[in-house]
């Protein structure tokens, strides 16, 4: 009989994909140290295909491969980790990841992919000099940025509060404030995810160039030899022959697709909306009790004058 404690076997979950929260796990990584080799370094920015590749990956056996997913709906606690590693390389504050940071956190994994992996790629191909490197990409920038504009920038705008009324019901929400402070970090801080930010508000389209730019970066310092510049409509067979694994007789898997992706979120939101009402219920009621208590106490003080 299947253990219902675990997520079913070499099964990725969407982001945002409700089901996943069953399975969710509180490990404490900060003085983990590496179980397996980091073989495989996917540096492709979010709505590339980083999704359907982790799955990919996971399917020809690099367990784990790491993913936003992993800290959102997998293993929250990570989040406590990621903010200090953000704000040492985006704020100045704290002390800079280095290799045994790196091993703590994602020691567990064979491979890493999507944010917020791909904002400390450097630090990243330094630490694993051993490890191939996939460059995903979509078929333009045009492509990318409308992808970005119709999924999670406007989830984003869900959880980071903009107007007072907003900034009061995230008080009450159903995440810690350590998750908020994490996706502020990305969101506000972040190169790439702060020009999508600003492209979303504003009705601009900087992010273009520098989703361009990130990606000829990439492709500057890594080693030719090490790098594979993938499109996931090839299919298998450029990453099998990259990989140096056996093409696979199941269909390259594609995940995580715009449709998917505002399906999970609307239900993420719904049962985060539902949280805020409960919560603000719950916290109306203990005041009210208060105040009943505190005119009790009141009136039985006048009675004993």
């Amino acid at each position: 009989m299947a253990n219902p404690t675990k997520p079913p076997k070499d099964h990725v979950y969407d982001p945002g994909d409700m089901a996943a929260m069953a399975y969710m796990t509180n490990i404490d990584r900060r003085h983990a140290t590496r179980t397996v080799p980091l073989r495989v370094l996917c540096l492709g920015q979010s709505r590339t295909g980083t999704t359907s590749l982790r799955q990919a990956l996971v399917d020809l056996g690099y367990k784990d491969c790491y993913h936003y997913a992993s800290i959102i709906q997998e293993n929250p606690r990570d989040a406590e980790l990621w903010v200090e590693a953000l704000d040492a390389k985006l704020k100045g504050v704290g002390k800079p990841y280095g290799k045994a940071e790196w091993d703590a956190l994602l020691g567990h994994c064979q491979a890493a992919t999507d944010t917020p992996c791909t904002i400390f790629y450097r630090e990243l191909l330094e630490a694993y000099p051993d490890a191939k490197a996939v460059l995903t990409v979509r078929d333009s920038a045009d492509q990318w940025h409308r992808s970005q504009m119709n999924t999670i920038i406007p989830y984003a705008t869900q959880i980071l509060p903009s107007g007072w009324i907003d900034r009061i019901k995230v008080l009450f929400a159903p995440w810690d404030s350590t998750t908020v402070k994490f996706a502020k970090l990305i969101m506000y801080h972040s190169p790439i995810r702060k020009e999508l930010w600003n492209d979303f508000h504003n009705g601009t389209t900087t992010a273009k160039q520098a989703y361009e730019d990130y990606n000829a970066e990439v492709q500057a310092i890594v080693p030719k030899e090490n790098l594979l510049v993938f499109n996931v409509k090839e299919g298998w067979t450029p990453l099998c022959r990259f990989l140096g694994e056996s093409v696979p007789d199941e269909p390259f898997p594609r995940r995580n697709d715009t449709a998917v992706f505002a399906k999970n979120t609307a239900q993420l939101g719904a049962w985060a909306e539902d949280g805020i009402r409960k919560n603000m219920t719950m916290v109306g009621a203990g005041l009210a009790a208060g105040v009943g208590v505190a005119i009790a106490v009141f009136a039985g003080m006048r009675e004993w004058k």
